[in-house]
């Protein structure tokens, strides 16, 4: 399998800081570090849903997807109950 970082190409400006998870990476992931049944998942930085749609196929319930780009919004309310545009550091922070 090849590094996904050294074959892709570099983002412009208007893609910078969107990196999308392969599937495989979060499945990977969820095998090796489990996380208990029957809880709600806060995803920061849900981009496209990629990770929440893994999730979702896995049984978890992702309740809320944060992101600053609004773009994807209709690709995240598919696997995410709410999404909400802003800036989850600065929301932490808070």
């Amino acid at each position: 399998m090849t590094d996904f970082v050294l074959t892709h190409p570099a983002p412009t400006p208007r893609e910078a800081d969107y990196w999308p998870t392969p599937f495989w990476v979060t499945n990977a992931l969820l095998d090796a570090y489990p996380p208990p049944v029957g809880i709600d998942v806060i995803k920061p930085a849900i981009g496209d849903g990629a990770i929440a749609r893994v999730l979702e196929e896995r049984g978890y319930n992702v309740s809320l997807g944060v992101d600053i780009r609004e773009e994807c919004r209709d690709q995240v309310e598919a696997c995410a109950r709410s999404m909400l545009v802003c800036d989850w550091l600065r929301l932490c922070a808070s």
